[in-house]
């Protein structure tokens, strides 16, 4: 489980729960094999928010996990954004603040991860993003969490 927390009470949290496809035969896609059904958990203030929907392929908590490693080493990562096959959740990295060690990013929800109090009746693309202000060794302590995710459901060849 991945936890992500911000100072305005706002958190959203991860985890995988299975594949997607669990029983799936070796010949079947690679995708089909990959995809994982992953819940997510949205706490803004006091409204709160649970879905489980497969918008995670198993290699992508590594990728994860690579880019929150990058940045906690107060390092460009290869992109500042980092976004999947299916477009549910975005990660893009704002600024780093060398004077007290920290990383501001964004955690953007789309599609079937927006909760329904940030749905819009007036807007097509319904895109909510949070702000998250954390020390290098909290994105260092999340990347490992990405590890341990991925260890759970690793990639099915």
């Amino acid at each position: 489980m991945i936890s992500f927390s911000n100072k305005q009470k706002q958190t959203i949290i991860l985890s995988t729960e299975n594949y997607q496809f669990p029983d799936i035969n070796d010949d079947d896609d690679e995708f089909d094999k990959n995809w994982l059904q992953i819940n997510i958990e949205v706490i803004d203030n006091k409204k709160s928010w649970k879905n489980t929907d497969p918008f995670l392929l198993s290699y992508d908590w590594l990728r994860i996990a690579q880019w929150f490693s990058e940045i906690a080493k107060l390092k460009q990562p290869e992109c500042d954004g980092l976004c999947f096959m299916e477009p549910n959740i975005a990660f893009q990295l704002i600024e780093f603040n060398r004077e007290n060690n920290t990383i501001d990013f964004d955690i953007e929800l789309s599609l079937e991860c927006v909760p329904p109090f940030c749905k819009s009746f007036f807007k097509r693309n319904n895109l909510v993003k949070y702000r998250f202000c954390f020390a290098s060794n909290q994105c260092e302590e999340i990347s490992e969490l990405c590890k341990k995710e991925y260890e759970r459901f690793p990639e099915r060849k």
